[in-house]
């Protein structure tokens, strides 16, 4: 009777979970992808950065970019430049740089409750940190737009069906760790009698 009543609980808070999931407003993300590079003053061509120094060099600059992209300045450019009404504080919440391992690469991400809204942003956050990181950079480094984003298709988030069943299955674990801890206590209690 008690394990039933416990499944009875568990299947009862996976589809809680589900349904409080599915009333949640759905949010998109799009991407852009930045290349850093170095530039040659003598002839102002753009080089990839293998003609760095180091590979340690290149994955210091890249996440010094990185950090530079989630900064202030860069958001309150990207405000400017688009002309909305939000904060920094709004935009560098949803937004999301991130080097990609051994590469001269960074993902910019972008998340919001419009998909159009979703890829302006981050288009126009490639465009502001292009162009402020470069003139910062004393025109030695670049960071070049090498993907734009698109209009994302599908939401991110939320995934219903997804948080529906991981709710169900940690809720099964734990209900056959708590009746295999209960079936241990009761015939400790038998052998104690």
């Amino acid at each position: 009777m008690k394990t039933r009543m416990l499944l009875g609980a568990v299947v009862l808070v996976a589809m809680v979970v589900t349904a409080v999931s599915a009333t949640r407003p759905p949010t998109y993300e799009a991407s852009a992808v930045l290349m850093v590079g170095q530039k040659e003053l003598s002839d102002g061509k753009i080089h990839l950065i293998p003609l760095a120094p180091a590979p340690e060099t290149l994955q210091q600059l890249t996440q010094t970019m990185a950090i530079a992209i989630e900064s202030r300045p860069v958001a309150e450019g990207t405000i400017r430049r688009l002309g909305v009404g939000m904060s920094p504080a709004d935009l560098l919440n949803n937004l999301t740089a991130e080097p990609v391992e051994a590469s001269q690469l960074i993902r910019l991400s972008y998340t919001d409750t419009d998909p159009a809204r979703a890829k302006e942003v981050v288009n126009a956050v490639g465009r502001e940190s292009s162009e402020s990181l470069s003139v910062a950079a004393a025109a030695v480094m670049t960071a070049t737009v090498i993907d734009k984003a698109s209009v994302p298709e599908a939401p991110a988030s939320p995934r219903p069906l997804r948080n529906g069943l991981l709710a169900l299955v940690v809720a099964l674990a734990l209900s056959a760790a708590l009746i295999g801890v209960r079936r241990r206590v009761w015939r400790n209690e038998g052998r104690e009698r």
